[in-house]
């Protein structure tokens, strides 16, 4: 299924604050351009919260980024920052997720808010959102068992069919990366121990 995250990165008082005092009409600016202590703060704390929260995966196509799975790690905006500048700097509102999943080509400004609200948690959103829904409700894939990755993504909800169609995730590419992951998983076992330990290690499974 589609990654669950249970918490948003924690921020410091003192630094939400400055961020909150920044015009929301010049948020998405301030956050491509500027280097003031609070955004970079802010910025690293949503990267490194992220990583360790989602297993160094991309929060929507659920393949390993960073050095893990040699895919660059993007910050991505769930209600893009440029049609909501509002949510810029709100933590709840930024994933981990590679840079296919937030290129042009997929998601980057897709429209993805339903109905807008004054209050985060009370929007209502196309997609299915990794903090405010339920993942496994949304988005399954076929023929899983216990925990092992899987292959083939199906929506069964709108908001997932919404998400798998409109983020590519049924795409030929992720299939095939994502079959590679789950013969990895079921064949390591099968190796002598210390094989398993040095291609864990030299795969950034650790």
């Amino acid at each position: 299924m589609m990654l669950k995250i249970n918490y948003p990165a924690t921020i410091d008082p003192a630094v939400q604050r400055k961020l909150d005092d920044i015009p929301e009409v010049e948020r998405p600016i301030k956050w491509d351009t500027s280097r003031t202590k609070a955004i970079k703060n802010f910025k690293n704390e949503i990267m490194t919260h992220g990583l360790k929260e989602q297993d160094n995966r991309c929060a929507w196509c659920t393949l390993p980024v960073g050095a893990t799975g040699r895919r660059t790690a993007h910050r991505d905006h769930i209600a893009p920052k440029k049609l909501y500048p509002k949510w810029t700097f709100h933590a709840k509102n930024l994933v981990i997720v590679c840079e296919y999943c937030n290129g042009f080509a997929v998601k980057c400004d897709l429209d993805t808010v339903k109905t807008e609200n004054a209050t985060y948690d009370d929007m209502e959103f196309f997609i299915v959102h990794p903090y405010l829904h339920d993942t496994e409700k949304h988005i399954r894939f076929l023929e899983k068992e216990g925990n092992e990755p899987g292959v083939v993504v199906e929506g069964i909800t709108p908001e997932g069919i919404w998400t798998v169609n409109q983020l590519k995730l049924y795409e030929d590419g992720l299939t095939v990366l994502r079959a590679q992951e789950l013969v990895y998983y079921r064949n390591i076992n099968k190796l002598p121990h210390h094989f398993q330990i040095l291609l864990n290690k030299a795969t950034g499974r650790e």
